[in-house]
């Protein structure tokens, strides 16, 4: 992120000074309360140290939120099959909402535009799905890792759980230029992320003991990410429009867990794991303002920003749901589903 406004200022204020011998007492005091001033007297241990000096031009922190709804291309909760004969079938996916996702940063920009930066962002949000068997109906669970429970009696109580979370770390050089109105920055570096889903299905008979499926699947990696960022300044009210590209190649591990439950007791397990390389790309368009107050600018910024995952799959990890006892078609425990999340984002901070 690209602070509004200029983005190379110029040297600016310290904290601390080096002063002359004998000076070092005053210094030393305003950091540390008075406690070590006898220190750094004239006849103290640090003599002839210099106070600390601590530049601070060119540094920006802040933070705020995404607000982000995702999106799979299938997430399977649940399939009904009615009729007899021939059956229909339909199936639900879990239906997610927008949720807050903190954001953090801190940059460094050199005099020569040259600089570092560092971002964490984290989404976390799960999906709970409630019915009830009418006893007309066939009601299938998602197959994770072709473990699959199944509900046909009257009054049977039936939940479904995805969950979706994703923790994401940048550390990556910056350079920075400004073209009169325009600025542009560019930045590479490494990109750490972990995502995680998970899949639980429990069924309550009306009669009998409890019939259950559990699933948990992640991966965890890191990679190069490349962003490019360009910002023009609109010359009134602090007001500047931007907009960002990144792309990012993650290579890491999956793998995943499963088990099912039938009357109460474990009637199965599976695992699998995998090497991956994970592509991710980004968009973010949006508006900034900024104050200047006294030695440093105050700025927000908010954003449009959409995202895709590739081949994250879902929270099942599954592709095709059919009722327990028929033919699978093609691969229940399909990996290869694409993530997107979409929404805004609102930031806060300070640029010195």
């Amino acid at each position: 992120m690209t602070p509004p406004g200029p983005a190379v200022p110029p040297p600016g204020p310290i904290l601390g000074s080096s002063l002359p011998a004998g000076s070092y007492t005053g210094a030393w005091s305003g950091w540390l309360g008075g406690w070590f001033d006898g220190w750094f007297g004239d006849d103290g241990w640090f003599a002839g140290v210099p106070a600390p000096v601590l530049p601070l031009k060119g540094l920006s922190f802040g933070g705020g939120v995404y607000i982000l709804y995702p999106h799979w291309e299938s997430n399977p909760a649940y399939a009904i099959s009615t009729g007899t004969g021939v059956l229909r079938q339909h199936q639900e996916d879990f239906s997610f909402h927008t949720e807050f996702a903190p954001y953090a940063f801190i940059s460094y920009v050199g005099p020569t535009g040259l600089g570092l930066r560092s971002r964490f962002w984290r989404f976390d949000q799960t999906s709970t799905i409630f019915l009830q068997n009418d006893g007309l109906s066939l009601i299938s669970s998602a197959a994770p890792l072709n473990l699959q429970n199944s509900s046909l009696g009257a009054g049977d109580q039936l939940m479904f759980e995805g969950g979706l979370q994703i923790t994401v770390i940048d550390l990556e050089a910056t350079q920075v230029s400004n073209w009169g109105l325009w600025s542009l920055q560019l930045s590479g570096g490494v990109r750490y992320a972990h995502l995680s889903q998970h899949y639980n299905n429990l069924e309550i008979p009306a009669s009998g003991s409890f019939d259950a499926i559990s699933s948990g699947h992640n991966f965890r990696g890191a990679g190069p990410t490349l962003a490019v960022e360009a910002r023009r300044d609109l010359g009134f009210w602090g007001l500047g429009l931007y907009g960002s590209a990144r792309g990012s190649l993650l290579f890491g591990t999956g793998r995943q867990n499963a088990f099912l439950v039938n009357n109460g007791n474990l009637l199965a397990t599976a695992s699998a794991s995998r090497s991956d390389v994970l592509p991710v790309t980004e968009l973010e368009l949006g508006l900034d303002w900024c104050k200047q107050i006294k030695n440093c600018r105050f700025f927000v910024q908010a954003a449009v920003v959409g995202q895709v995952w590739y081949g994250t799959g879902n929270a099942a990890n599954n592709d095709i749901i059919v009722p327990a006892g028929q033919s699978l078609i093609g691969n229940s425990a399909d990996n290869t589903s694409n993530l997107g999340l979409f929404g805004g984002k609102l930031v806060l901070g300070l640029e010195f």
